[in-house]
């Protein structure tokens, strides 16, 4: 017999969620409207992670239970993927600190990343003293989600603090960040601190340690293969058990990562089998971020086009393409596009591809993704004029279209860069600089929550300073101020700051203190011995002086002897006997010139015989003078044809 409710609710602390539960239903079979009944009823049910049958209470129940147990109306909601309806109740009481969390957690969930950031900066403001380690967590979770959705500008804690190294999660989550920016060699450290603090944690039982250790593995098998270390990487994948993960998205990343890594990936349809089995089903509610969902989707085009499927692909793809979209250069376009462009070219080799995949270019003149992968098979056979030709005519093509979606795309930092690329593999740097101060130009003045990454920003504003004219050098100012109000402590934008600055400008002196002091970078450089080496000057200097230097006057004291050159006389000259007056013409055009006798019908009037002028193409060499024109192959063939004829026919007469 389940207790009393009222006397189990009376104790200090509740371990026994299923004994509550028994209690809450016993009440509630005596009155099923029991408002205290139903409440215990659902917390003991979100304890036992049963958020869907938490749920099911909440419809059945009353207004006033939802407005009574507002805090857990609104977490059920979120753990039911319901996150608009939990976001409204969650903001209508500001000043309750547990719907605040409730609500930075359900921002979170629907990604805006930013907001999520706010709500625990403020809640940072105001900690509590229980709640100091969690905020830490959820933050730094926060900050590495901005960096793998390309706002990495955006995070508040950049650099590691001794706290971050005392947590398996904080750590953990610290290596996210890093991984999101690139920096893999910081993350693998961090993930083995991680996994070292996982597995030395007391308070954790070897069930807890087991599942906490999952998401960390997965996540050093990747950092493992980026690095190269493809061996470590498949230790990792064989000790990998990912059967025993309860999280569908780990579970289905993890096995993409164990697949990529396998020796046995050799089979695709033995890949795609398994990668199906841990895929979520459609309308989940535990479903991928769509930073994930992006890679993921692009895994089962790859595979289904190694298993032949490309009519499939094609298809499938092609009915993306087909709607209407504000930004022709979404990810979603662009893998689409790729994908159709390859579904086409039927795994051929380049040359050979361009032929099938160049007409769809007449039919989809707007499709970055198909642009992109047409430049990159002229890449391939080394054609980067005509990669760089296409795409130079592609980009006027968008900026022209009345279309605002293409309009968007012109000067996506994605196309500007493989442009930018092209022209400097061809030695272009004056096209490389002027798109770049195009590029830079437009974003200037687009609107603050749609500005490309920092790099880009910071690419354009320093190839503006490459011998600046007084309104480049202005918009290089106007860039890098705009890096430094996003990111104050960005060396690149104080550099930038500190160099673009005119006499009419001026910088915030206190920025530079984030700088290298110049003693730093000056330690190792040894002044006396560069002073002592002299001007350095480099191999291609050197070659062009040579090449190019002049003859120098001699001296003013050096007396030149000018030397003659000595007349040639044949050996039998003789000066007493007069010169043949037609030494100078050709010897078949003197006087007293005879042609050799030979045998009949190979002397000077066949074709194609000898002569002292040894063997002939063919033709009338008694006809031929020194100043006329060689034959060419066609003429060669013909006059073999027709003299070769008539030689044979006077021979018979």
């Amino acid at each position: 017999m389940a207790p009393n409710l009222s006397s189990l609710l009376k104790q200090s602390s509740l371990e026994d969620h299923e004994l509550v539960l028994q209690s809450a239903e016993a009440t509630l079979s005596r009155d099923a409207n029991d408002l205290q009944g139903q409440h215990a009823k659902v917390v003991a049910l979100l304890k036992l992670d049963r958020y869907q049958d938490a749920l099911k209470v909440f419809d059945q129940g009353s207004a006033t239970l939802k407005s009574q147990a507002r805090l857990e109306w609104a977490y059920t909601l979120y753990k039911n993927g319901r996150l608009e309806e939990a976001e409204q109740i969650a903001s209508e009481e500001q000043t309750k600190r547990s719907l605040k969390h409730v609500l930075a957690q359900t921002t979170y969930r629907a990604e805006r990343f930013e907001q999520s950031a706010d709500i625990y900066d403020a809640l940072a403001k105001q900690r509590s003293s229980d709640e100091g380690s969690d905020l830490r967590i959820n933050s730094s979770a926060t900050d590495a989600q901005l960096g793998w959705i390309g706002k990495g500008h955006l995070v508040r804690r950049t650099k590691l603090d001794r706290e971050d190294m005392e947590q398996f999660e904080t750590a953990f989550n610290a290596a996210c960040g890093y991984v999101s920016r690139g920096d893999f060699k910081q993350a693998e450290f961090l993930l083995s601190r991680a996994r070292a603090l996982c597995e030395a944690a007391d308070e954790l039982d070897e069930e807890e340690k087991h599942n906490e250790l999952l998401p960390i593995i997965t996540q050093q098998l990747y950092v493992a293969s980026r690095l190269g270390k493809t061996a470590e990487a498949q230790k990792l994948a064989r000790g990998l058990d990912v059967s025993a993960m309860s999280d569908k998205i780990m579970k289905n990343i993890a096995q993409t990562n164990v697949s990529a890594v396998s020796l046995d990936n050799e089979n695709p349809y033995l890949v795609q089998r398994h990668v199906q089995a841990t895929q979520p089903q459609p309308g989940h509610r535990d479903q991928p971020f769509k930073y994930q969902s992006a890679p993921l989707q692009r895994n089962r085009y790859a595979l289904d086009l190694q298993l032949g499927k490309t009519n499939g692909v094609a298809s499938t793809t092609l009915a993306i393409l087909s709607k209407e979209h504000d930004n022709k250069a979404s990810p979603d376009l662009v893998t689409a596009g790729v994908f159709n462009a390859a579904a086409h070219a039927h795994n051929l080799p380049a040359k050979a591809a361009l032929k099938h995949v160049l007409p769809l270019l007449e039919r989809r003149p707007c499709d970055v993704g198909l642009i992109l992968v047409i430049v990159q098979l002229y890449v391939l056979i080394d054609n980067i004029a005509t990669a760089t030709s296409l795409l130079e005519t592609f980009l006027s093509r968008l900026e022209a279209s009345t279309n605002t979606g293409n309009n968007n795309a012109r000067f996506t930092p994605g196309l500007i860069a493989v442009l930018v690329s092209l022209y400097n593999a061809q030695g272009r740097s004056s096209s490389a600089k002027s798109e770049l101060t195009k590029a830079a130009t437009y974003w200037r003045n687009a609107p603050q929550n749609a500005q490309p990454p920092t790099t880009f920003l910071t690419a354009a504003g320093l190839a503006l300073l490459d011998h600046p004219s007084p309104s480049e050098l202005e918009l290089a100012q106007s860039l890098f101020k705009n890096i430094h109000s996003t990111s104050p402590s960005n060396p690149a934008a104080i550099a930038g700051l500190a160099a673009s600055a005119t006499s009419t400008s001026s910088i915030d002196v206190s920025a530079l203190s984030n700088l290298p002091p110049t003693s730093k970078l000056i330690s190792g450089v040894d002044a006396a011995a560069l002073e002592t080496a002299g001007v350095a000057r480099t191999p291609a200097t050197v070659a062009s002086t040579t090449a190019g230097a002049k003859r120098g006057a001699p001296p003013a004291d050096t007396k030149s002897t000018k030397k003659h050159k000595k007349n040639k006389l044949p050996k039998d000259y003789d000066p007493s006997k007069q010169p043949d007056p037609e030494r100078w013409l050709p010897m078949r055009e003197r006087s007293y010139w005879k042609p050799k006798k030979g045998k009949k019908g190979k002397g000077g009037g066949g074709g194609g015989g000898m002569t002292q002028g040894g063997l002939t193409q063919g033709g009338v060499v008694g006809s031929e003078t020194e100043n006329s024109r060689p034959q060419t192959p066609s003429q060669v063939v013909a006059a073999k044809g027709g003299l070769g004829g008539k030689g044979k026919k006077k021979g018979r007469k």
